[in-house]
């Protein structure tokens, strides 16, 4: 274990190795003492989000469950949809990177989206983030412990605005199971279909009413 203080800081650091991820984090503490003590809780803390899960793996960065995730995602997802996924990626990345997926508590997620209304992304943009950041957490067995602090944001267009086809497929792939969204995917487009269907024999009763 080893805590130091960089040059450029008037705080205090920690490093160390921890299932083969280089742990580096600051201490927020002039405290030489404290923050050796800050050092072994999050040593202990690892320890303890390590040794429950039931298959034993390394200690994994939020990049590479990116990495994976999108790596399936990309052989599910209409080109539309992993597309927007990709965009999603764009912002989400920045900010989570560095953290292993085990270490992401509701409040990070509170603290991105306040970010990114500061940066005047919309409400329904931001919520679309964290469906894909609520899917990769998903996948590693982390999302149930966060999920009922976590609040999307209210939208205004929430009543009686469609999302587009793509913003749909984006949001069912992480709301449900991939082969629910599926289901509810062939359903809408059946709806569709009877529709056009039933516009076209409406047209062709008209016509033929005219014409006699």
């Amino acid at each position: 274990m080893s805590v130091y203080r960089p040059a450029s800081s008037r705080v205090w650091w920690y490093e160390f190795q921890f299932a083969k991820q280089r742990i580096r984090e600051s201490t927020k503490t002039r405290s030489k003492t404290i923050a050796i003590e800050a050092e072994r809780i999050r040593r202990r803390e690892l320890e303890q989000a390590y040794n429950g899960v039931k298959k034993r793996g390394s200690a994994k960065l939020f990049s590479s469950a990116t990495d994976e995730w999108l790596m399936l995602k990309s052989s599910t997802l209409a080109a539309s949809s992993l597309r927007i996924e990709k965009d999603n990626l764009k912002h989400i990345k920045p900010f989570f990177d560095r953290l292993l997926v085990t270490d992401i508590k509701a409040l990070d997620i509170a603290e991105y989206q306040k970010a990114r209304l500061k940066k005047e992304a919309s409400p329904k943009t931001i919520n679309l983030e964290v469906g894909t950041i609520r899917s990769i957490l998903r996948r590693n067995r982390v999302w149930s412990d966060i999920q009922p602090d976590v609040r999307m944001l209210a939208t205004r267009d929430d009543i009686g605005k469609a999302l587009e086809a793509d913003e749909e497929d984006a949001l069912l792939s992480g709301l449900l199971d991939e082969p629910v969204a599926l289901l509810i995917s062939r359903c809408r487009a059946g709806f569709e279909l009877r529709n056009a269907l039933q516009r076209n024999t409406a047209a062709t009763v008209e016509t033929t009413q005219l014409s006699k």
